[in-house]
């Protein structure tokens, strides 16, 4: 019985679930650049450490941080926070941005669009009409001249949202519940 309900979860999630924050622990940063490359303190996985107080920089204006959650999410919303709220170096500085969404890493869709303004409004929260699956979340700063007044960078990055199943071709489901079917009846017959 365990067995089944375990699939029935797996294939069948619940749906109504509220958005959490999504776990970066096992998650995968990548960056466009970075300021000082190879310097620790200004590393893309700083943008999703837990601590506004240590940033990613990308060294330049048009950069972009990608974030490899590791398994498919249902995406709610996404908060960035510009390290200016609480870093006197980057007072008066402001990124105009993109979040961006994948479940390839290939192919990207828009999911939202934000600005941080250092000391002004250092968080900026985004949220979405209806969640967009993606296992891939990009921070991209926007090119254009007078509007991001500073190179990509960011203190924190947190998306909220719930696990997406990945759905199964049918004939697998097939061979699974087949697979514990005679198991069960295995089990019956010889104890």
């Amino acid at each position: 019985m365990k067995k089944i309900l375990l699939l029935c979860i797996l294939f069948f999630p619940f749906s109504n679930v509220i958005a959490a924050l999504i776990d970066f622990s096992g998650a995968i940063t990548t960056a466009s650049s970075q300021y000082l490359d190879p310097d620790p303190a200004y590393a893309p996985a700083n943008a999703i450490d837990g601590d506004p107080y240590t940033v990613w920089n990308g060294g330049s204006h048009a950069e972009f941080l990608t974030i490899d959650m590791g398994m498919r999410f249902n995406v709610e919303a996404v908060e960035v926070e510009n390290p200016g709220g609480i870093n006197p170096d980057f007072y008066g500085l402001a990124n105009y941005f993109t979040i961006l969404g994948s479940l390839n890493d290939i192919n990207y869709f828009v999911m939202g669009t934000g600005i941080t303004r250092d000391a002004i409004d250092p968080l900026a929260y985004v949220s979405f009409d209806s969640p967009f699956t993606a296992r891939y979340l990009r921070y991209s700063v926007s090119s254009e001249p007078g509007v991001g007044d500073h190179w990509a960078h960011i203190g924190e990055l947190r998306a909220y949202g719930t696990f997406a199943a990945v759905p199964l071709p049918p004939s697998i489901v097939l061979f699974v519940s087949g697979l514990i079917g005679l198991g069960y009846t295995h089990k019956k017959i010889y104890t």
